[in-house]
């Protein structure tokens, strides 16, 4: 076996005790630390996923003549109810506030089911992964891919708001908000996701923050893939260390057996967030603690 070491004193701000400090070691799920500090970082305290529905067109009859348009982020909580919920606003004849539109019930549609989504492909395996590390059964319909989202929309739009529409009218595309009016929105806030990766230490969470990361560095690459470099980034940007040097990175939870990071590199995460009072807060509020 391993062991490396380092002591730390915050308040004296130097070390008390070093023992392979530097040597490269596995993290386990230290590394949801590296990966739930950058989002911080990166992506704000405050930053949240919204799922939106609008419509286009104009009503005849009990026919919609235009298109019903998902708009979908990176939010790993909008499930198979979240859907319900918001297809069900099609059918709500009473007024919605300044944001958003009362529409008059329509049973049949003239158009298009417009999915726009970020993400097209189920969320990715590491290929170290063992069968089964991947719960993808927990995950959100964001990263279910295309083609299991479009299902459930049929299925949605049906059940709740008893629109019958046929697979093939339900097609991937991109609008324009300015021509569509807006139904309905469901908002979840980053710091849910946080939370369970650290409370919990739930994998699919931690994993799910690296494609809004890498959706700020590319919006039309693999977003997995960028949020790594974004993690490597962060460590040579803000931690001031060559992450060639500190840590070998190839997932956001530390599920993979390949991954690597040096206790110095842990040790100066944990600095780095007492240094910003906002990321500190937060990892005191959600980092598990013992009772006492």
């Amino acid at each position: 076996g391993e062991m490396g070491m380092l002591v730390y004193d915050i308040t004296a701000g130097q070390e008390l005790f070093s023992y392979n400090s530097d040597a490269l070691m596995r993290p386990a799920s230290c590394m949801k630390l590296l990966t739930c500090i950058t989002s911080l970082r990166r992506l704000g305290t405050t930053a949240t996923h919204k799922t939106r529905l609008y419509i286009s067109g104009h009503m005849e009859a009990d026919t919609l003549v235009g298109n019903i348009i998902l708009k979908m982020q990176f939010d790993p909580f909008f499930n198979r109810d979240s859907l319900y919920h918001l297809v069900s606003s099609l059918n709500i004849p009473t007024p919605k506030g300044n944001d958003t539109i009362a529409v008059p019930r329509f049973t049949h549609l003239k158009g298009k089911v417009i999915i726009d989504m970020n993400n097209h492909q189920p969320m990715d395996h590491e290929m170290h992964w063992i069968l089964g590390d991947l719960k993808t059964r927990y995950l959100g319909l964001a990263y279910t891919g295309y083609g299991k989202l479009a299902t459930e929309m049929m299925y949605a739009l049906s059940a709740k708001a008893g629109i019958r529409v046929q697979r093939d009218s339900i097609v991937p595309g991109s609008f324009n908000p300015r021509k569509a009016s807006l139904v309905g929105c469901i908002t979840t806030p980053l710091h849910n996701s946080i939370e369970r990766a650290l409370r919990v230490s739930s994998n699919i969470n931690a994993e799910s923050m690296l494609y809004p990361l890498g959706y700020l560095v590319d919006r039309k690459a693999n977003y997995r893939a960028n949020g790594i470099e974004v993690l490597k980034r962060f460590i040579s940007d803000e931690l001031h260390q060559d992450p060639a040097v500190v840590s070998v990175i190839h997932d956001g939870c530390g599920l993979c057996p390949d991954d690597k990071l040096s206790p110095r590199l842990l040790v100066s995460l944990l600095i780095y967030a007492t240094q910003h009072p906002y990321i500190y807060n937060i990892l005191k509020q959600d980092l598990p603690h013992s009772k006492p």
